[in-house]
């Protein structure tokens, strides 16, 4: 009974709905181009109608992701019909003076660039029949892609520079270097800073098959706007996780400034004034609509909320546009130490191989609110405990290597910070996202046992962050975020306090003035809101609010049209990427999450295949053991497994072509690494925490005094000044120990294993 109830809701909101004008006049496309295809008064003509979009054919997907990829690894020399390419001079007016870049920006630190421009027959054949000015427009935005030239009135960022040599890459070479550069020798840049992002579901959910962002849905229809649906879908009913604690939200979103970036083309002028879109918008403005009887927007007089598109990037293995990503596709802690040696050294003291310090307590050299680690007082907590860090390790290893210089303390405190990072993030953080069973069952967490290396780098698995992933998947932290923070003195007692969310973004001078250890104390001991529909209400509408006004941002409505800036495929085309069931009607989706869920989703969308992935997503029952549903778990899952596996400095693996190898002794060390020790070793006011401060307090979980828990001794990075004879004999024996692992698994075997 009540499975045919909510069957008989979800039709007749779905007829209210497809009967509901979804149009406004305000649609986010480029001047002179919105007026045709919205407003009331204006039929199209045949030559101006769009195809609606719709998914890749069934026959290019398989039925299992373990036949999947290898036909994704295999596409440089298999390429399906639809991925015919040809080059830009094919386009009749595209233009092709070069012009250079100018000096500054991207050029310093994103020095390289794919090969002449190619995009997809099919979408060239679209690209032919529409009209002048959205030609024009996409003519632009090729220009901008195959130039990596300034856009029309953009005045920042600025692409790469055009025909910059690869980098000349050491083999033998210790270190990472900060862009990710050299990472495989083969495949120099491979993950480095500034390259496009890879995609896991082609060909990308554009409405044209290039590059326009999808806004017909597969009937053909208007979709709903990406306000009307964080007004449709979300609630603020708070469901909190008492078993965990808000350290792993906020890992979360520290581990994300690592791995993702994508920015924003700068247009000199802004899209919305005045509450409306302006007449003179740039081409890269995709603003987002909110109703004049919107709950937030409303009584703010705003029909417009400011949104820009990513900065376009060209893939040239997939022949796809795609966005920059200014970050490495490493976990290499480049939200610590930047992304170019110019960026680090800004960074650095310069002695004793140190990172640059405040006046006071140690805390970060600039307050300015408008660096990226300050969006948040509690991130901004973040990079300060791993700044303390990094300073503690060079500390340490000067006392014992005094000859070192500050090259050498640098590199190899960082060093150890990123591996405490690797170690923390796959052995404690991922298994509670995805489940211990999934992770376990695909060998992501360390090796079981006494230390030993790792032998299952594949330099075929590409690491390079994928759209799906960093667009909507590794969003769901979102949902996890609480209204308010709890202030803690001492983690034996109640808070002697609270702030509101919306009052500590943007806002450093809260820790600069003493909170540091009050809300370093928060993050252990409250508890995470539920991955659900439910958001806190200062993101859905009071982001980045300043004082004095009565509305900001809204996170939600942000991630839906980011999404579809960037091509993101919707929730029924990545669940069948995923190898999942398909989910034909909203009954069906009551399989996977609540009927409370399905009836606000019917009530905004008219099929199931136009929801959106982040929404979609987010709305899945968790997996058992995990917090995310089983979409987000496959695509999650996948971009982990493949940065582990894709990255030839991962901590522990081993092998004879690795001079940057750690010694067995170091690696054993490593693996003591925790959460709650770095914690006790740079929040002053911290004397006991639980062991596993990613779980909340509990009989197995108890409060323990600091000095008990485990700790990453450095005595194996004391360098003892040896005689030449005894390295020789010391290698020697490190070598046999590597050798002695028989129980290497193959690693094109253990890929198909695991289904990736």
């Amino acid at each position: 009974m009540l499975k045919l109830a909510v069957a008989v809701v979800v039709f007749l909101l779905i007829s209210v709905t497809a009967a509901s004008d979804l149009c406004d006049c305000q649609t986010p496309f480029p001047a002179g181009y919105k007026s045709k295809y919205c407003c009331e008064d204006y039929s199209p003509t045949p030559r101006h109608t769009y195809p609606a979009y719709s998914p890749p054919p069934a026959h290019h997907f398989t039925e299992t992701i373990a036949e999947q990829n290898p036909q994704l690894r295999k596409q440089e020399a298999h390429e399906e019909p639809w991925q015919e390419t040809f080059t830009a001079e094919d386009f009749e007016t595209f233009p092709s003076k070069k012009h250079p870049t100018s000096p500054g920006g991207y050029t310093e630190w994103m020095p390289h660039h794919s090969e002449p421009l190619m995009v997809p027959r099919h979408a060239a054949r679209r690209y032919m029949t529409y009209d002048e000015d959205y030609r024009q427009f996409l003519q632009n935005v090729l220009h901008f892609v195959e130039n990596f030239q300034r856009s029309t009135n953009a005045s920042r960022p600025r692409p790469p520079r055009q025909a910059a040599p690869l980098p000349d890459c050491d083999p033998q070479r210790k270190y990472r270097t900060a862009d990710g550069t050299c990472n495989s020798a083969e495949k120099p840049l491979r993950g480095a800073a500034g390259q496009g992002n890879t995609r896991l579901v082609l060909p990308p959910a554009y409405q044209d098959g290039i590059f326009l962002p999808r806004f017909l849905d597969s009937a053909g229809r208007r979709l709903p706007g990406a306000r009307q649906i964080s007004v449709a879908v979300t609630s603020s009913h708070d469901i909190p996780l008492p078993h965990l604690t808000d350290s792993v939200m906020q890992w979360g979103q520290f581990i994300d400034h690592d791995l993702a970036l994508s920015p924003e083309v700068k247009p000199d002028t802004p899209c919305c004034r005045l509450g409306r879109r302006a007449p003179d918008a740039h081409a890269f403005c995709l603003p987002i609509t909110a109703r004049t009887t919107d709950p937030v927007y409303g009584p703010c007089g705003k029909t417009c909320i400011e949104f820009v598109r990513s900065v376009p990037a060209w893939h040239e293995r997939q022949k796809v546009l795609t966005q920059v990503n200014s970050r490495t596709s490493y976990i290499d802690a480049d939200m610590l130490y930047g992304v170019s040696e110019r960026w680090t050294a800004s960074l650095r003291e310069h002695s004793g191989g140190r990172l640059r310090v405040g006046p006071t307590k140690f805390l970060l050299p600039d307050p300015e609110p408008e660096l990226e680690c300050h969006s948040t007082a509690r991130l901004a907590v973040m990079h300060i405990i791993w700044m303390r860090e990094h300073n503690r390790i060079a500390g340490r290893l000067q006392e014992m290597n005094p000859h070192w210089d500050d090259e050498r303390l640098f590199q190899e405190s960082r060093r150890i910070v990123i591996a405490e990072i690797q170690h923390i993030t796959y052995s404690h953080w991922l298994p509670i996202v995805l489940g211990h069973n999934y992770t376990d069952t695909n060998m992501m967490g360390e090796q079981k046992g006494p230390a030993s290396y790792s032998n299952r780098y594949n330099a075929e698995t590409e690491p390079t962050i994928a759209t799906e992933f960093s667009s909507a998947a590794f969003r769901f932290g979102h949902s996890l975020i609480n209204n308010h923070v709890f202030l803690f003195s001492d983690l034996r007692k109640p808070p002697f306090g609270f702030t509101r969310l919306r009052d500590i973004f943007l806002t450093p001078h809260l820790i600069y003035q003493g909170a540091l250890d009050f809300l370093a104390k928060s993050l252990v001991a409250q508890a995470p809101q539920k991955c659900d529909l439910a958001f806190a209400s200062a993101l859905t509408g009071h982001l980045f609010q300043e004082r004095g006004e009565l509305c900001g941002m809204d996170l939600v409505a942000m991630n839906i049209q980011r999404g579809r800036d960037h091509g993101t495929p919707t929730y029924s085309t990545a669940r069948r990427w995923c190898g999942l069931p398909h989910l034909p009607s909203f009954t069906a989706l009551t399989r996977v999450m609540s009927p409370e869920a399905v009836v606000r989703l019917a009530g905004v969308y008219r099929s199931v295949d136009d929801i959106d992935l982040y929404i979609g997503g987010v709305a899945e029952f968790p997996v058992d053991g995990g917090l995310v549903g089983p979409t987000f778990q496959c695509l999650i899952g996948n971009q982990f497994f493949r940065l582990r596996w894709g990255d030839n400095f991962f901590y522990d693996l081993g092998g004879e072509s690795r001079p940057w190898r750690f010694s067995l002794a170091q690696l054993s060390e490593l693996h003591h690494s925790s959460w709650s020790r770095v914690l006790c070793d740079t929040v002053s006011g911290i004397s006991v925490i639980q062991p596993d401060s990613f779980r909340a307090v509990t009989d197995e979980n108890r409060l323990t005094a600091c000095g008990q828990l485990p700790e990453v001794s450095l005595e194996p990075w004391r360098e003892e000044l040896l005689q030449p004879a005894e390295e020789e004999a010391n290698d020697e024996k490190e070598g046999k120990a590597e050798a002695g692992e028989s129980n290497a698994l193959d690693a094109a075997g253990f890929l198909a294993s695991v289904g990736l």
